[in-house]
């Protein structure tokens, strides 16, 4: 069980968990019998992975108990974009020196998703290179704005309006789900790459999100995610087996500790790692 369900109160405000099953079908045998009360459904591709909403202390109880079930997790949180970086410098990470060197490479024929709440579309440094901008849900995110502009701004509006690949093309997607966008409705878009500028508290342990993610992109080998590692890298846990420990194991989201994808966090501008993304990031066999 996550360690965010094993207090009593989080017990007893549990209605809604995920849960990883080895036999879905006799799963669900298995609820009519002893849980009728429960709603099963299926949050993911992955028929193992299942919702079940309806459920008091004693009933998760029970479901945990379960000898079908391998796995009980809570189920979406509510996700906060991290902070925002009122200023970049290209040239830290040397992408500036790559930009003078190699200026062919301005990842043409690239489709990044930015998943988190919607940039402007209608930004002059995106022109002609966002995908399905009519549909784009309102309002904008400055964040979201600012976190497309570091991907892939073409420098129309201002130097520092440039991003890492000037001509890549731009999605969005809704960080109100924190299980993975459909594989499928990726790839077939042409995402290569999707950033996930945000977290949720402090989680320490490979769950079900984990899992998907990684079970994803083994499925779609060219598919990558680009997780921020947080900023609450001076910061203690406060549940799991590192409660209290503070700058250890603190990465923004359970989903960050796939091991299939990739998690960064900022320097300042000498290089150096800045103290608040310094995320401890521990994994374990899937």
């Amino acid at each position: 069980m996550a360690p965010g369900l094993q207090t009593p109160v989080a017990q007893r405000a549990a209605r809604t968990v995920r849960v990883r099953v080895a036999n879905p079908a006799a799963f669900q045998t298995w609820m009519r019998q002893y849980l009728p009360g429960g709603h099963v459904s299926q949050p993911s591709a992955s028929t193992h992975t299942l919702a079940v909403a309806g459920l008091d202390a004693t009933m998760l109880a029970q479901l945990a108990a379960c000898p079908l079930v391998e796995f009980v997790d809570v189920a979406d949180r509510r996700a906060h974009e991290e902070r925002q970086l009122n200023n970049s410098d290209l040239s830290v990470n040397a992408i500036a020196t790559v930009h003078a060197r190699f200026p062919e490479l301005a990842g043409q024929g690239l489709t990044v998703s930015v998943k988190e709440l919607p940039f402007n579309p209608d930004d002059i440094d995106f022109k002609g290179r966002v995908l399905s901008a009519g549909t784009f849900p309102g309002p904008a995110s400055t964040h979201a704005t600012a976190m497309a502009t570091l991907i892939g701004g073409a420098g129309n509006s201002h130097p520092l309006g440039r991003g890492v690949a000037r001509q890549v093309k731009l999605a969005t997607s809704d960080f109100a789900r924190l299980l993975p966008d459909d594989g499928q409705q990726l790839t077939q878009a042409g995402v290569s790459v999707q950033n996930h500028s945000y977290g949720v508290t402090i989680e320490n342990y490979y769950g079900i999100e984990s899992l998907e993610y990684d079970r994803q992109v083994r499925q779609f080998p060219t598919l990558l995610h680009v997780f921020s590692s947080g900023n609450v890298g001076t910061q203690a846990s406060a549940a799991g087996p590192y409660t209290g420990l503070a700058a250890v194991a603190n990465v923004t989201g359970q989903f960050k500790m796939s091991k299939n994808t990739l998690s960064v966090g900022a320097t300042d501008p000498s290089g150096q790692v800045a103290a608040l993304a310094r995320a401890g990031r521990r994994t374990t066999a899937a």
